[in-house]
């Protein structure tokens, strides 16, 4: 039984390079790695992590910040909140009236649910030792914040994280904004980077 645990686990290691090469994301994943990795040993440590981040943040920033201070005014979150209506018309606006009817707002839902799906889908790959679809606690990464976050993102309270917990949190999280709920720091599983 021990022999073909390891054997088993051997082979999921040998077969863990062709499966990361192969995900969609491996490219992006390639040019990230390259551009981060300051010590140049293959990982991002906690530190790169938290340095590509802060320069993606300043990306998003650098876009709407018309002045340059690094921070976006009020006119400038109003301009950033205008671009993104503009591509919301632009994608769903089927009849060109400059607004969306209630069955282009449906579309719209229809089309945000699919991308947290798959949002999920692809954290749920990225820890799913077993390959069921599904997050238990041992495949999460240990440790006491781990455990709270874990409990707290099973609603259902059956011991597994499935991919509707995982959208459904980022959903809430965006809810959560609307109402003037302040937004934790987004560290810890299932986060990818």
């Amino acid at each position: 039984m021990k022999r073909m645990m390891i054997g088993l686990v051997a082979a999921a290691l040998l077969a863990l390079p062709a499966y990361v090469a192969a995900s969609p994301n491996a490219s992006k994943r390639a040019a990230r790695l390259a551009k981060y990795d300051v010590n140049g040993d293959g990982t991002l440590s906690k530190s790169e992590r938290r340095q590509a981040r802060k320069a993606k943040r300043a990306a998003r920033i650098a876009r709407f910040d018309s002045n340059g201070d690094g921070t976006l005014s009020k006119d400038e979150r109003r301009a950033r909140r205008m671009a993104r209506k503009a591509r919301a018309l632009a994608q769903f606006d089927a009849n060109e009236n400059g607004t969306l009817d209630p069955s282009e707002k449906a579309q719209r839902r229809q089309a945000r649910k699919t991308r947290r799906l798959a949002k999920a889908d692809r954290r749920i790959a990225r820890f799913d030792a077993n390959g069921d679809g599904a997050l238990t606690p041992n495949e999460v990464p240990s440790g006491a914040k781990a455990a709270k976050r874990f409990a707290r993102l099973d609603k259902n309270n059956d011991g597994v994280l499935t991919r509707d917990e995982l959208a459904a949190r980022k959903h809430r999280q965006k809810k959560g904004n609307k109402k003037g709920n302040k937004r934790g720091k987004r560290r810890g599983f299932p986060q990818t980077t």
